[in-house]
This record gives C-alpha cells, sequence and structure tokens, in this order.
C-alpha cells in the first residue's frame, strides 16, 4: 500500500487501535516516517477525540491533529466477522500500536500472546497510563493525572501559588514518543533475530523519566524542588521578564553569556560584582539579581531588547503565542507548517515533519486525518483480499462501516 510515499519506514504496515492522544500520536509518527498506517476505530462513534470541538467541514480540530497519514476502517471488534478482519490484518502486520487498559485487548483475544502465535515477527506497542505491571496498572490515567502523580506538577507553577499542568499534555506526547523510539528499536533487533515483541510503555514511567536532572536533585539533596515560575534551580539568570509592551525570555547557562548580556545592557561592572561572579552567586542572589533586571527589562520593548540581544549572542526569546509562532519565518522556512487536502474541511494546514532525512523529501504531500470508516472497503478488498459478497455481508451485519457523506 502506499509504496510511492516517501520515508524510511516505506513497506511497513502498522495497525493501530489507539485512540485520544498518545498512541494516535506515536502511529501517526510511524505514518510520518513512511510507513503505511491502518487504523481501526468503533463504528458509529470512532475515536473518541472526534467529538471535541471546534470542528472544521465536521471534522475536530483535536482528531485530525493526531492522525493524518493514516486509513480509517470502521471495525465492530465485538462481532466475529469484525474480529477476524482485525486478525487477518495483524496477520500482515509489522507493527500493532494499541492504547486501552491492560485487560482489553486480551478480553478482545487480540492481545500480544494470542497475536504472536500466527505472527511471531510482530513488534506489538501497549501504551496505558501505568503499564502492564504494578499496584496502579488498572487505575485510569489521562495526562493532568500522570503529571499530577509524577511530581512533575508540583514543580510548575509561581513560587507562592498552586501547582499547574504544563500547556501541552507532555505525559501523553512523551509517552507517544518513548513508544516510537521502542518501536523502531524492536524493529532493528527483528533485522538480526527474525522475532518480534511486546513493548510496554506507561505514562507514569515516561514522566518519571522526564523529571531528568530534578530526580537526581532530590537524589543528593534529599529535598523535592519546589515551584519557582520560570526560573531555573541552579542556573541563573533564567526566567520571564516584562518588558515596555510584552515578555520576553532570558537563559544565562555559563558565565561567557552571562558577560555578554552585562556588555550589552551596559551594566559590566555586574561581571566582577562578587554577588553574581559565578552561577552559584547569581543563583543564591537571585531576589537582588531579578529586582534589577526586571527595573532593566521595563525600560525597551521587546523588539528594542531583541536586537540587542541578539547582536550580544544572548540567549534570550520573545515570548510568543501559539498563532506567533507557527506564522514565523523559521516554521515556514523548516517547513513545520503544511498544507494538506480533507474531504469535507477542503485546504487545510498541518503541523509538519519535525525530523528532516537527506534521502526523503519532509516536504512530501501528506494525507489528511481520514473521516470514520473511508478506508473500509478498499482496505478489505484490495489489501485482505475479500470478495465484493463478503463485504457486503459484513456491511450488513454492522460488524463493518464504510462513512457515507450525509444526505443534505
Amino acid at each position: 500500500m502506499d509504496s510511492a510515499k516517501q520515508g524510511p519506514l516505506a513497506g511497513m504496515l502498522v495497525i493501530d487501535f489507539s485512540r485520544v492522544i498518545a498512541g494516535p500520536f506515536a502511529s501517526q509518527f510511524l505514518g510520518d516516517l513512511g510507513a503505511d498506517v491502518i487504523k481501526v476505530e468503533e463504528p458509529g462513534t470512532g475515536d473518541p477525540s472526534r467529538k471535541n470541538p471546534p470542528f472544521a467541514g465536521g471534522e475536530s480540530h483535536y482528531f485530525m491533529a493526531f492522525n493524518r497519514n493514516k486509513k480509517s476502517v470502521a471495525l465492530d471488534l465485538k462481532k466475529p466477522a469484525g474480529k477476524q478482519a482485525a486478525l487477518d490484518l495483524i496477520n500482515r502486520a509489522d507493527i500493532v500500536v494499541e492504547n486501552f487498559r491492560p485487560a482489553v485487548m486480551k478480553k478482545l483475544g487480540l492481545d500480544y500472546d494470542t497475536v504472536k502465535i500466527t505472527n511471531p515477527r510482530l513488534v506489538y506497542c501497549s501504551i496505558s497510563g501505568f503499564g502492564r505491571e504494578g499496584p496502579l496498572r488498572d487505575v485510569p490515567a489521562y495526562n493532568e493525572v500522570v503529571q499530577a502523580i509524577s511530581g512533575i506538577m508540583s514543580m510548575n507553577g509561581e513560587e507562592n501559588g498552586p501547582p499547574m499542568k504544563l500547556g501541552v499534555p507532555i505525559g501523553d506526547l512523551g509517552g507517544a514518543l518513548f513508544a516510537v523510539i521502542g518501536v523502531l528499536a524492536a524493529i532493528t533487533e527483528r533485522t538480526r533475530t527474525g522475532k518480534g515483541q511486546w513493548i510496554d510503555i506507561a505514562l507514569y514511567d515516561t514522566m518519571i523519566s522526564l523529571l531528568g536532572y530534578f530526580s537526581n536533585l532530590y537524589f543528593v539533596s534529599g529535598a523535592s524542588p519546589k515551584r519557582i515560575g520560570s526560573a531555573h534551580h541552579s542556573i541563573g539568570p533564567l526566567g520571564v521578564f516584562a518588558t515596555k509592551d510584552d515578555y520576553l525570555a532570558l537563559s544565562i547557562f555559563t558565565d561567557k553569556f552571562w558577560g555578554n548580556f552585562c556588555n550589552a545592557v551596559g551594566l559590566p561592572e555586574l561581571i566582577a560584582d562578587p554577588r553574581f561572579v559565578d552561577a552559584a552567586g547569581r543563583v543564591g542572589n537571585k531576589d537582588v539579581l531579578e529586582k534589577i533586571l526586571r527595573e532593566l527589562f521595563a525600560q525597551r520593548t521587546v523588539a528594542e531588547w531583541d536586537v540587542l540581544l541578539t547582536a550580544a549572542d544572548v540567549p534570550h526569546a520573545p515570548v510568543r503565542s501559539v498563532g506567533e509562532a507557527l506564522e514565523a519565518a523559521h516554521t515556514r522556512e523548516r517547513k513545520m507548517v503544511v498544507e494538506v487536502d480533507h474531504p469535507t474541511a477542503g485546504r487545510i494546514r498541518n503541523t509538519g515533519r519535525p525530523i528532516k532525512f537527506s534521502e526523503h523529501d519532509s516536504a512530501a504531500e501528506m494525507r489528511a486525518a481520514p473521516l470514520l470508516g473511508a478506508d473500509t472497503v478498499s482496505v478489505l478488498q484490495q489489501f485482505l483480499k475479500y470478495s465484493e459478497k463478503q463485504v457486503a455481508e459484513m456491511l450488513a451485519q454492522g460488524a463493518v462501516a464504510q462513512w457515507k457523506a450525509k444526505e443534505k
């Protein structure tokens, strides 16, 4: 299928049983890398994210964000014919992605232990909130839950304010990226051994891993990191400052950049000031230093500071809105916003491929997220070689469904 599609995973077949964000983002990434992705959805309802407003051409922005470069097949997995179609797809697949609670796929008879018997080369990736083992394995989890329980939310927010979640669903997105890494590693191992395997991805594990150096900060000091807003526990000055008209982010990581900054803003005496001579001093005297910087940054606009600090090679950035970032020249030059044709929404924009390869065109045309069941008949007939009569019977039984335009 789609043999002309660009990407290093061309020829790989992914069957995607996942929903909402973590699984769909992982399978979308595999599709962006060139794999053929068939998304299996429930007839009539499909992925729950199809119902999240706002909509374009009747399709959810939320669903379209995580399901490009896929085909949609609507199968009722609780009916024998629908389940058999799913098994037939799995037997042809290189990769399966699912993100149900641990017991669901086993109850359907589509779990790894069952399907590996007929497809031992299969790489089967399960994504869940808390993984397949441990006391929390059956607890429902979404992004906010794992941000909270992993400790990440406790660090996010202003010093005297309540804990806050990160704006982006880092639990889901991080889990998806770890899933892709796991799948690619398992595919690589399969080239040596000829054998597939099962991958267990827990969003909880993802967030614990993404604590990064904060985990070692706790291990070394015995104290949990506190909320400090946009500042840093061991680097300074670092944070967000109000200017005359907007906000500017500053990140002074080394003494070299501290010197560049002080000279650029006309305060060279701060370089040798014993309070600020090194990172430890700048962090230890943060309140004094930030008072100086707040008064300084309030004197000019973001644009004026941007020109000055750019010329001095100081790490900084205007705090852009999402729209400003998406419309920026660098975003356009990096082909990180692309246009695709959608059957009901028309020409729409989407984010581009973040990984560029020398041997593949990163600007190659993408397919928009599919309508529910848009590819059911074509996949069953062309890929699984089901007869027209067989497909017609499955449609009549409600075991599968095909998208149809609503009559006006």
